[in-house]
């Protein structure tokens, strides 16, 4: 199960502004216990790169590269976050963090991207974690030109495949498509021809995820991740605990179907 941390657990390292909601280290470990018990693996996911109204965008402004991503270029952002890594992975000890770097601004050279890329990933294999990330910006619109161009944003120069290319190829790449209702899913093949362990990841459009979680049994993926992004429980929540459990149920039956190893 992946648990996005975001600034929902009160880490005592955690650089950013919490939820008002945010859970203690406590509870998120009652959770967690209760997770293993049922034979899941956690992996922690982290809004790290992208996203940053989640993490360093409100208490660390002058750390920005802009409104959505921080620089990689200032040192003092690596203060922050690795002593908050070592504790997320002291605290939960999994096998694998899910790093996000998803949806970054097309404005933020290819070149800081890698290096943040790198930091991250050198700094949980030195602890014996495995990196996954959204594979977005791995892939160009030039390259596959006829997906969904949201989850192709890898189109600046230095990114799509030759950040492919240049990345670790030990990472696993979670391959995104939420609304592609196609019979065929060729980037998760990109991935895998690029040398990567791929899972693919499926949105709320059951029938995309099924089609798409036949594809990847077929083609060698290494599994499916069914995503929610969303929580019943806020007051201004369009979707309800009816749909979030139709979407886990359904597509763990997908699932269970075209991987059941």
């Amino acid at each position: 199960m992946i648990l996005d941390l975001g600034n929902k657990i009160s880490f005592r390292n955690f650089p950013g502004r919490l939820s008002k909601s945010a859970w203690s280290v406590s509870d998120l470990l009652s959770a967690i216990k209760y997770i293993r018990s049922k034979g899941l693996e956690v992996v922690p996911g982290l809004p790290l790169l992208s996203h940053q109204w989640q993490l360093l965008k409100f208490e660390h402004p002058e750390l920005m590269f802009d409104d959505n991503t921080y620089n990689p270029e200032d040192p003092k952002v690596y203060k922050l976050l690795l002593p908050y890594l070592d504790e997320v992975v002291s605290t939960i000890q999994p096998k694998s963090i899910l790093i996000g770097h998803d949806e970054v601004s097309t404005k933020l050279p290819a070149t800081s991207y890698f290096k943040d890329v790198n930091i991250i990933h050198d700094y949980l294999e030195k602890r014996q974690v495995k990196t996954w990330m959204w594979g977005d910006m791995l892939i160009s619109r030039k390259e596959l030109p006829t997906m969904k161009p949201w989850a192709v944003n890898g189109n600046k120069s230095g990114y799509g495949k030759a950040m492919r290319d240049a990345l670790p190829k030990d990472i696993v790449i979670c391959d995104w498509h939420y609304a592609d209702d196609r019979d065929e899913f060729p980037l998760l093949l990109v991935f895998k021809k690029s040398g990567y362990s791929v899972l693919g990841a499926g949105w709320r459009h059951l029938h995309v995820t099924r089609k798409f979680s036949h594809f990847a049994a077929s083609y060698g993926a290494d599994g499916m991740v069914i995503t929610t992004w969303f929580d019943p429980n806020q007051s201004h929540a369009v979707q309800s605990w009816d749909e979030l459990s139709k979407m886990i149920f359904e597509a763990g039956r997908m699932f269970a179907d075209d991987f059941p190893e």
